[in-house]
Formats: structure tokens, C-alpha cells, sequence
């Protein structure tokens, strides 16, 4: 019988991989649309235009994961001054 730590892992690879086959067929869908205008890009605008798509998922990902780190720590709430009370706050 399987435990509940391998079922989730299981579930979160299945998750990965749909969500990895969705992302791949509307690149593919998005790339047949494109040259079906009859527009023409060089390898290397399809390369630069991928790296810079990764980078800005990327990007925001990061900030993203920033963003909930520092929620999470409590870091939010000592810079906005939530641990003074009342009559101490500016």
C-alpha cells in the first residue's frame, strides 16, 4: 500500500507534467498562429524570445516567492510597524 508522502508525490508530478503539457502545446499552438500570418522570425529571434519568456516567468516567480517568504516570516508586519501598539505608531 502506498503512504500518504509517495501519494503526494505522485499527485505533484502528475501536476508538473499536465501543467508542463498544456504550457508545450499552446507554445506549439502559439507558434502555428504566428507563422500562419505569414510573419517570419530568424532561430535566433526564436531564441532570444524564449530566453527572455523564461527569464520574465522567472522573474516573477522569484518576486513572487519573495513576497510570500516575507509574509510568511513575519518580516511585513515589523516593517509596517503592526507589532507597536496603538498609541506608539506615528
Amino acid at each position: 500500500m502506498a503512504t500518504p508522502r509517495l501519494r503526494a508525490r505522485v499527485k505533484a508530478a502528475l501536476l508538473v507534467l499536465s501543467l508542463g503539457a498544456v504550457l508545450a502545446f499552446a507554445a506549439i499552438g502559439a507558434a502555428q498562429a504566428f507563422n500562419a500570418f505569414g510573419a517570419v522570425m530568424s532561430m535566433h529571434a526564436w531564441i532570444a524570445l524564449a530566453l527572455c519568456t523564461l527569464f520574465s516567468i522567472g522573474l516573477g516567480a522569484g518576486l513572487m516567492m519573495l513576497s510570500f517568504h516575507s509574509a510568511r516570516r513575519g518580516y511585513d508586519a515589523r516593517a509596517h510597524g503592526a507589532d507597536r501598539a496603538p498609541d506608539e505608531a506615528d
